[in-house]
Parts: structure tokens; sequence; C-alpha cells
């Protein structure tokens, strides 16, 4: 673990040893300017640079993926929320949360609510969000596999992300289980 990845020579060492790391960049320019681009590279072994250290020493072809992740402040993203009125449609057992949760300006752009029928679209709020990966993050468990629109963890509990058979309910709780995970601010 690096927790001030610098240029990151931590976590390209790591990968190249074949290794689990976690690196941490407070800067986002030094990050996406530099970190990223050198892990990229050496996963790709594409660098101009002559192979040195590590690199020669394990006879780094190139290989291994990596994540990385944009976390923002939780303070930064409560402040930037906004809610208004609607009237409560669903749920009436819970009526706070409910508010909190279904006024919420960003979910209106996830959630359309029609006569009585829900409609979810997240492209609308980001593009190609990896819908498997999103609820193993959530859950905390590895996926053992994916079929279709459904992913299957390692502990067998199935979930299905095909909005289009899914009943009203099961939209409103599937937003639900993912908005801990999207970034709901302006």
């Amino acid at each position: 673990m690096d927790i001030f990845l610098g240029s990151g020579p931590t976590v390209r060492s790591a990968l190249k040893m074949k290794r689990k790391f976690l690196g941490v960049e407070l800067d986002d320019s030094n990050f996406y300017d530099t970190v990223l681009l050198t892990m990229k590279e050496a996963a790709a072994s594409n660098s101009n640079r002559e192979p040195t250290g590590i690199t020669t020493e394990v006879n780094w072809q190139g290989g291994g993926f990596f994540k990385y992740y944009d976390l923002e402040q939780y303070e930064s993203t409560l402040s930037k929320m906004k809610y208004s009125e609607i009237s409560p449609v669903f749920y009436k057992e819970n009526p706070f949360e409910n508010y909190v949760f279904l006024t919420d300006s960003k979910l209106a752009d996830v959630l359309e609510f029609n006569d009585k029928d829900v409609s979810l679209d997240f492209n609308r709020l980001y593009e190609n969000i990896d819908f498997a990966e999103t609820i193993s993050l959530l859950k905390g468990l590895p996926i053992k596999k994916i079929v279709g629109k459904k992913v299957i963890l390692s502990d067998n509990t199935e979930y299905s992300y095909d909005f289009a058979a899914m009943n009203n309910e099961e939209k409103i709780k599937f937003a639900q289980m993912l908005k801990p995970l999207l970034w709901w601010g302006e």
C-alpha cells in the first residue's frame, strides 16, 4: 500500500511482481498525468525506457490489470445535493426515507415515473456503468459468473440488471442499492 503515490513506482513494481496493491493520490493532475500513464505503460510493457530493476529481475513482458477509482469527499457531495417536492408515489411505510431518496434531483435523471410505470436509465447520469462490478463492490463479494444481464457473486446470490424484465418495485430497489456508489451531486 502506498498512500502517497508520487510517480507510482511502488504500484508499478507490485504490478510487475503480480502482487495485490493499493495506491492513493490526492493530486488529480499528478495521478492522471503521471501515475495512470506510467501504469498503462507498465501493463502494456511499451515504455521507451531501458529496462532496469524489477523489470529485468522478473523479466517483465507486460500484462496484468489494475482498477482505479475517483472518490468524492462526502461533505462535498452532500453540500451539492438538491431536493424538490414530490407527491409520495411508492413506499409509504417510511415517508422520510422515501422523501430523501425520491426527491434527490440526480435520481430524477435515472428514475422516470409515468402513470403507474417506472423506467430506469442510468445512461442519463453516467454512460456504460459496469453493473456487475458495481454490485460486486457494494456487496463486498467477488464475481463468480456473469450471464446476460445477471451477475452471480461468490456466495451464489444473483442480481439482475435487466431493467426491462423488472417490475416497478424491483427497479426502485435496484436504484436504492446502487445509490451509495453513484455520485448524486450537481
